[in-house]
C-alpha cells in the first residue's frame, strides 16, 4: 500500500514531485528512488505541506514557507502568451492553497502579463497571509526574448500595473 506522499525539488531542474511511494523504511536512506544529491527537500507526509519545509524571512518582516511557487511556467510556450489549458493554470494556482504554500513568484514579464493575470483570476480575493512577488524591468518582443529596461519611470509603471493585474491597491498590501 503506498499511503506515504514524498514532496521533492530538484536543484538543477526546480521540478515539483508528488507521488505515492512505499512505507518507509529507515535502513533504506534512498528508497524514494531520489538521488541524495538533486534533492533539496524531501519530507515525508501523508498531506503534503509546505510548512513543514521550514521558514524564510524576507527583508526581516516577512516571513514564508520556505516551498514557495514559481509561476513563470503557467504561461504559454517560450514564457510567451497564454497557456494550452488556463483551466488547469487555475487548477495548479488553487491547488498551491490546499498544499499551504504562501509565497508565490511571479513577474510583469512573464507571458506578459499572463502569469499576474491568472493568480489574479484563480485566487482573488487572496487569503490572509499569502505573499505574492512579482518582479519588473524586462521587456518582451517574443517568446525566449528579454530585453532589460531599467530605467527608473519604467520600473515605477511596471509596480503600478502589477499592482493592477494581482487587483492589489498599494505596494503596502504586498501580503494579507
Amino acid at each position: 500500500m503506498t499511503d506515504v506522499m514524498v514532496l521533492s525539488c530538484s536543484y538543477k531542474s526546480g521540478w515539483l514531485d508528488q507521488r505515492p511511494v512505499p512505507k518507509f523504511s529507515p535502513e533504506k536512506p534512498n528508497v524514494f528512488g531520489i538521488p541524495r544529491h538533486t534533492c533539496r527537500i524531501q519530507d515525508i507526509m501523508t498531506t503534503p505541506n509546505a510548512a513543514h519545509s521550514g521558514t524564510v524571512s524576507i527583508a526581516g518582516d516577512l516571513t514564508v514557507n520556505r516551498l514557495g511557487y514559481g509561476a513563470m511556467r503557467i504561461t504559454g510556450d517560450g514564457i510567451w502568451g497564454d497557456p494550452k489549458d488556463p483551466a488547469e493554470c487555475k487548477r495548479v494556482l488553487k491547488r498551491l492553497l490546499d498544499l499551504n504554500v504562501n509565497f508565490i513568484d511571479t513577474a510583469d514579464a512573464y507571458g506578459p502579463e499572463v502569469s499576474e493575470n491568472l493568480i489574479a483570476e484563480a485566487l482573488h480575493p487572496y487569503p490572509k497571509g499569502l505573499v505574492i512577488a512579482t518582479k519588473g524591468g524586462l521587456t518582451r518582443q517574443g517568446p525566449n526574448e528579454w530585453v532589460p529596461v531599467a530605467r527608473a519611470e519604467y520600473l515605477r509603471q511596471c509596480v503600478e500595473m502589477s499592482l493592477r493585474r494581482n487587483e492589489l491597491a498599494s505596494p503596502e498590501s504586498r501580503s494579507h
